[in-house]
Formats: C-alpha cells, sequence, structure tokens
C-alpha cells in the first residue's frame, strides 16, 4: 500500500484537482484506492458527491484523524492512498507528511508561486519525507512538442532550490473542470483529451517514482 500525499500551503495551487484524478488513475477493481479529504474547504468531498462510480473510496477527516484512517486501510485490500492536504496549516501538513511515502507538491509557474512553494518544500525536507514538485494549472497550454518559456524558466528556479520535479507537467484546461462537475475524472471524461493525456503522464511519473524510490530532496 502506497500513500501520497498531495500538498501546499499555498492555496489556489490546484492540489485537489490533482488528488481526485490521481486517486481515479490509482483505482483498480480488486484493489480500489481510497483517497482522504483533509481539506476542511471539502473539495474532494463535493467531488465524490456528484460521481456516479462506487470507487475510488473515500474518508473525510482533519489531519489528526489520518492516522486511524491508514491503519485501518492496512487491513484492507486498499492499493493506494491519496491525501488532500489543508492548505496553510503547516503542523498539519508536516503530521500528514510524516504518514506518506511521497509528498506531491503542486505549483503553478508564475513568480509568486514559486516563492511560496519553498515553505512546503521546507516541512518535507524537515521530516525527511521524500517529495517531488509539479508544475500545475499552467498558462499557456503546451503547443504540440514545445514547451512553453515559462514552464522552462520556473524548471530553473526550482533546479536552483535543489527541488526535484516532474517531467510531466499540467495546463489550465476546460477538460479538466468540466469532468469534475460531473463528479468524473478527465480521462474517463474525455479520454483522448491533452488534458487526459498530461494527467496520465504525470501520474505514470509518480508511480515510477515510488517503485524505484528515487525521490529525495
Amino acid at each position: 500500500m502506497a500513500t501520497i500525499l498531495v500538498t501546499s500551503r499555498k492555496g489556489g495551487s490546484g492540489k485537489t484537482t490533482l488528488a481526485v484524478h490521481m486517486a481515479a488513475l490509482a483505482d483498480r477493481p480488486r484493489s480500489p484506492a481510497l483517497l482522504i479529504d483533509a481539506d476542511p474547504q471539502g473539495s474532494a468531498n463535493f467531488w465524490y458527491s456528484r460521481r456516479s462510480a462506487e470507487t475510488p473510496l473515500l474518508a473525510v477527516a482533519a489531519a489528526g484523524g489520518v492516522k486511524a484512517i491508514l491503519d485501518d486501510a492496512k487491513a484492507s485490500n486498499v492499493g493506494t492512498i491519496i491525501i488532500d492536504s489543508p492548505p496553510h496549516d503547516a503542523a498539519g501538513i508536516a503530521s500528514l507528511m510524516r504518514q506518506a511515502d511521497l509528498a506531491v507538491i503542486p505549483t503553478r509557474p508564475g513568480p509568486l508561486d514559486l516563492a511560496a512553494v519553498v515553505s512546503t518544500i521546507e516541512i518535507a525536507r524537515a521530516v525527511k519525507t521524500p517529495f517531488v514538485v509539479i508544475l500545475n494549472a499552467a498558462m499557456p497550454p503546451r503547443a504540440e512538442g514545445q514547451e512553453p518559456a515559462i514552464i522552462s524558466e520556473a524548471r530553473q528556479v526550482l533546479a536552483e532550490m535543489g527541488a526535484p520535479t516532474l517531467n510531466a507537467y499540467v495546463a489550465q484546461r476546460a477538460d479538466l473542470s468540466h469532468s469534475l462537475i460531473t463528479g468524473a475524472a478527465v480521462h474517463e471524461f474525455s479520454p483522448s483529451s491533452r488534458a487526459a493525456k498530461e494527467i496520465r503522464a504525470a501520474w505514470r511519473e509518480i508511480t515510477n517514482l515510488l517503485e524505484k524510490g528515487k525521490t529525495n530532496g
């Protein structure tokens, strides 16, 4: 069983969108994924309430109640756990990081967002949790075969921080929002869309990192 925390101390990073998509991608018929909504805003729970499929499973808890859910999950057939963390709560994020195998830290590629991501990275380093940064909600979207300059520039900033970063990034696309409204993930709502391809590519990298144990920071 792998536990992945999607976390950022900065609001608006798109962590819930990533968390619900990762949970949907991780779900398997005999080994369901479990999505834990530990964000007081409850956006993952809202998405789940509109979903027709019975999986991934969902649990709602404050950060302090997640450990009990993880203990119960270990005795079940749950394969992957995705935790959507509260923003701003440094102590809660640190507690959740200690319980995770990997922290996925989303950030938009703008300068203010990149400056703010440092505080989340520092928590991961302090508690010695493997982490990786993903560039998320990027504008403009990728042209075919070409990476926007803002993404390349953001990669350089993150490299100077010594922060491991996914090669894949996720652009801000309408299909992502449309899928969430229906309680679906974008690979279910529009399987051949660029949004679905980007989400799948990011998920493949994350699972490869977990399997190979190559995350660091």
